[in-house]
């Protein structure tokens, strides 16, 4: 009789070796137990090493061609160690084509109406629609040498979301816009404006279908909103306008502005400062100085500014008060100031007249226009020029006490004085544009220090410690235009 226990090997044995081999081990054992245990126990040990084959399911079609069906996007990522490493790349080929595709359709429907195609919508489009894309449908594979996914999505979603977007960008048009009406009741103007263009700039990118209000197109209705709060803004000098200044000092008073709007202040508004006619220092309320200067404006829409240091000779030298944003508009003011030489009494002073006038003229670059100096008595005559730079250039010397004339040069006395008469005197832009003035100087003894001079404060210093008072001098002043 077999033993329970052996009879189960023999089972076994005829499970994993087949029926013919389990028939003869149990024959053999049923003749010679011992060979048979021995048989069937090799048997098990060869049976548990055996290793057992998993069919492989077959490869999708997808795998080798992307599938046909145009009311999809798909992407195919793998192959992949992990499945879940397969659908990430599935995922990220989605969104790829995706985005050629968005570009691709957002142009020919552009051509078609013909629009131009704006690159930021396309890029504002292709993000929002990849970022709001909603799950994807997934398949996976796993093959022999790794994993496989197939992402899709419809097409239908895609284009609900092209059109969501530009809704989305019409919504932020609205929001900046809505912005600037609040910012403006209360005079902020520099957030206003802001806003406005931040509207404009998003309404530009929108095609035709999205950029159209009842009134027209949308991008006009801002752009007008725009123009007339330029058109009402008002700049007005306050103070310090019309004032009259000494030549290397300051003007006495400071110079207020104001800028408004519909009779409102606006507060927080940077304007530029700087010299139009002339040359000097400026110095804001915030302590800054230079020949051009920021200020703003305060609660009550004034700013305030100093001319520290006058550094030219002019009966209109000018200061141009502009609004810094060169977006907001073009709105500005001149302040305009006279300046002089010095302050004490002058007898015979000399008559200078340049192109017949002794107002201030302009004058481009080549012209030759006439100048005349006359004096009332024999002296020395000393010509100088402030240049466009603020340098002081020696001229000329000659001694009126006889007549003369060579080439375009001609002395002759008038009464008891002397007329000279130079009939072109070279308009050039050597030391740039602007402001230049031509000085007469007269003495009665030679100044042999003339020829050293190289700046106006340098020149009247010397001038009152070598002749103290017993001196003349008058000056004219010109522009220099491009």
């Amino acid at each position: 009789m077999v033993p329970v226990v052996r009879f189960k090997h023999l089972l076994l044995g005829g499970l994993l070796g087949g029926v013919d081999l389990s028939w003869i081990l149990l024959s053999s054992y049923s003749s010679c137990p011992t060979i048979g245990y021995l048989c069937l126990t090799c048997l098990l040990i060869i049976s548990c090493g055996k290793q057992v084959v998993v069919p492989v399911a077959p490869e999708p079609d997808w795998l080798q061609q992307p599938p046909a069906n145009t009311n999809f996007y798909y992407g195919i990522g793998g192959p992949a160690k992990t499945m879940g490493e397969a659908k990430e790349i599935a995922r990220a080929e989605l969104a790829r084509a995706i985005e050629v595709q968005i570009e691709s359709e957002i142009t020919l429907k552009m051509e078609e109406s013909n629009q131009n195609v704006n690159r930021l919508f396309v890029d504002r489009s292709r993000s929002y629609a990849t970022r709001k894309l909603p799950d994807v449908q997934l398949e996976q594979h796993e093959g022999e040498i790794g994993n496989y996914a197939l992402a899709r999505v419809r097409r239908s979603i895609v284009q609900k979301l092209l059109a969501e977007a530009a809704e989305q960008a019409q919504l932020e048009v609205s929001a900046y816009q809505e912005n600037g009406h609040n910012a403006l009741k209360t005079g902020n103007l520099n957030f206003a404006l802001g806003q406005y263009q931040q509207a404009l700039e998003i309404a530009k990118t929108l095609p035709l279908d999205y950029n159209r209000l009842d009134e027209g197109l949308w991008t006009a209705q801002i752009e007008r909103q725009m123009t007339e709060i330029r058109n009402n803004l008002e700049l007005h000098i306050i103070s310090g306008d019309n004032q009259s200044g000494i030549y290397g000092s300051s003007l006495a008073e400071p110079i207020v502005v104001q800028m408004q709007i519909n009779q409102m202040p606006i507060p927080n508004l940077p304007l530029q400062v700087q010299f139009a006619s002339g040359l000097g220092e400026l110095k804001g309320n915030s302590g800054k100085s230079g020949s051009s200067i920021q200020i703003e404006t305060n609660p009550q829409g004034k700013a305030t500014f100093s001319v520290i240091l006058i550094e030219s000779l002019s009966r209109q030298n000018q200061i141009q008060v502009s609004m810094a944003n060169r977006d907001f508009g073009t709105r500005k003011v001149l302040a305009t100031y006279a300046s002089d030489l010095h302050h004490f009494e002058q007898n015979q002073q000399p008559t200078i007249v340049l192109n017949g006038s002794t107002n201030q003229q302009d004058f481009s670059v080549n012209s030759r226009v006439p100048f005349q100096v006359t004096v009332a008595q024999t002296c020395y005559l000393y010509l100088f020029q402030i240049t466009a730079d603020s340098s002081l250039v020696p001229l000329e010397s000659i001694l009126l006490n006889q007549a003369y004339q060579q080439d375009e040069w001609r002395v002759y006395q008038i009464g008891s004085g002397w007329s000279l008469e130079i009939d072109a005197v070279d308009i050039t832009a050597d030391y740039g544009y602007g402001l230049e003035t031509l000085i007469a100087v007269t003495t009665n003894q030679p100044w042999a220090d003339a020829d050293g001079m190289s700046s106006v404060t340098d020149m009247l210093s010397e001038l009152n410690r070598d002749f103290g008072n017993d001196w003349q001098a008058n000056w004219v002043s010109y522009r220099i235009v491009r």
